[in-house]
């Protein structure tokens, strides 16, 4: 029997992927020296899951007999995964290159989805909420740029900096907005006539 191959082992993925409940897409590691390769789901109740398989660094002309088998999280739109909780772990199973195709996608069935697959279930919550609440806090940080005319570019993380207003009532060293949930933090040097001012239209405004 000739040398296992890295050739051969993105086969063994793609035997595996035909074996595993869904519809999943190999998608190998670019480096011919780095084995390994993610299995993403493009169908099913869980799409989006990504299951990696990972030989590490393997010389050239030498082979390999083991595999390690993690998962990954979806992703929020700034690119982060969720914090899965103090004291949990992502699950990962060893198993060896020697096995088949199908024995390893009931290795994957048995001992590693289950695990994953909540996790990844939890994960999908999660993003949703911040992507939700990143929404939101984007759109009122928005509309408090377009108010001081600022460009949007000025808008970062829900601050909104403005350095850029037209209007001078804003010094130019220290001024923004700080959006979160339904409150803002509003920064502002004014000149203590300006200050006056702020404060009597507010103070005018309580109702209590």
């Amino acid at each position: 029997m000739g040398i296992f191959t890295r050739d051969d082992f993105l086969d063994l993925l793609a035997e595996i992927a035909q074996h595993l409940p869904g519809r999943w897409e190999l998608v190998p590691f670019p480096l011919d020296y780095n084995w390994g390769g993610r299995l993403v789901n493009h169908e099913g109740q869980f799409e989006g899951e990504i299951i990696v398989f990972s030989a590490g660094y393997v010389p050239l002309g030498s082979s390999c007999e083991k595999m390690e088998i993690r998962g990954e999280l979806p992703k929020n739109e700034k690119g982060e995964s969720p914090y899965i909780g103090y004291g949990k772990k992502m699950p990962a199973i060893d198993v060896s290159t020697s096995k088949t195709g199908i024995q390893i996608a009931k290795d994957i069935e048995r001992r590693f989805l289950p695990a994953y697959t909540e996790l990844f279930k939890e994960a999908v919550k999660t993003v949703r909420s911040q992507n939700a609440y990143y929404s939101k806090r984007d759109a009122m940080a928005l509309q408090i740029a377009q108010i001081v005319k600022v460009d949007e570019d000025r808008i970062s993380d829900g601050k909104v900096d403005f350095y850029r207003s037209p209007y001078h009532v804003f010094n130019e060293t220290l001024a923004e907005a700080d959006v979160s949930d339904d409150d803002v933090k509003l920064t502002l040097r004014l000149s203590y006539r300006d200050t006056l001012d702020v404060l009597k239209y507010l103070t005018s405004r309580d109702r209590g």
